[in-house]
């Protein structure tokens, strides 16, 4: 700046912290889902944690509470993916197969709000108008994630055979 001389107090310094390094890092559980302003996640969807592989694999723990219908017991976790601009994270992508279609992935794409080392907050729009007369085909669920540090208590499928999760078509890296 021309041999002038600067005070430390005049310069700001912005750092863009690597957000895919924190996906990895930690596993994660459900603390909020939000329709229509209201919170909907019940303590059966709270106690599961979401872990994402380096290897783009994608598991759930279900953890002691299943909901009273047992649907998370429907599902094969397979896979995700991201969309990234630069450091930031903008998309994330899951991937699973139910039991009504066994060959067909079903891949949910989230916009991703915030991805921090306390929190992560994901935007997806569904079909919940069969749910209650309320909701819409094609309504914004807005759900906040917290981080918990990665144990070796994690136990994909938990309290099912996850060998009957196996789905030989899954095949992570080649979804979007």
């Amino acid at each position: 700046m021309n041999n002038e001389i600067l005070d430390a107090s005049d310069l700001v310094l912005t750092v863009d912290l690597a957000e895919l390094p924190l996906l990895l890092k930690y596993d994660w559980q459900l603390t909020q889902q939000i329709i229509q302003g209201e919170d909907w996640a019940t303590p059966d969807l709270k106690d599961d944690i979401r872990r994402f592989n380096t290897d783009l694999t994608y598991e759930m723990d279900w953890g002691s509470i299943l909901s009273a219908a047992a649907l998370e017991t429907l599902n094969s976790y397979c896979s995700w993916d991201i969309d990234m601009n630069g450091s930031k994270v903008e998309s994330l992508y899951t991937v699973t197969y139910n039991i009504f279609q066994p060959t067909t992935p079903v891949i949910q794409k989230y916009k991703v709000i915030k991805l921090a080392d306390r929190e992560m907050v994901l935007e997806y729009t569904t079909d919940l108008s069969g749910l209650d007369p309320s909701f819409s085909d094609n309504e914004l669920v807005r759900e906040t994630y917290s981080p918990v540090s990665k144990t070796d208590d994690f136990t994909p499928y938990r309290g099912q055979n996850p060998d009957s999760y196996i789905i030989e078509s899954c095949n992570p890296g080649s979804y979007k």
